[in-house]
């Protein structure tokens, strides 16, 4: 598969959405941007960025933007820029 922003950064939020949480398994989750796109930023708008999401559940994203990645990486023992390249590879191979 080739990778078009317009056409598959929606559907691969869509994807995102349906995993457990990276580090806790919890679910639901938020699609969480490792390239943030900015609070506020309309996101009707495909954007690269978009191939960056990790699936996180609520307290999980709220606790990576607070005391940062490197911190929280080394807190619960993940790479979360690797956890990324998993996801998409799986996204499109699927």
């Amino acid at each position: 598969m080739i990778l078009n922003v317009d056409k598959h950064a929606k559907k691969y939020i869509e994807f995102i959405k349906t995993k457990v949480c990276t580090v806790c398994y919890d679910f639901p989750v938020d699609p969480d941007h490792l390239i943030t796109v900015g609070m506020g930023n309309k996101r009707e708008k495909p954007r690269l960025e978009d191939f960056t999401c990790i699936p996180l559940c609520r307290k999980c994203h709220i606790e990576r933007h607070q005391i940062g990645n490197i911190a929280f990486e080394l807190k619960h023992g993940v790479n979360l820029w690797k956890d990324a390249y998993h996801y998409l590879m799986e996204f499109l191979t699927q």
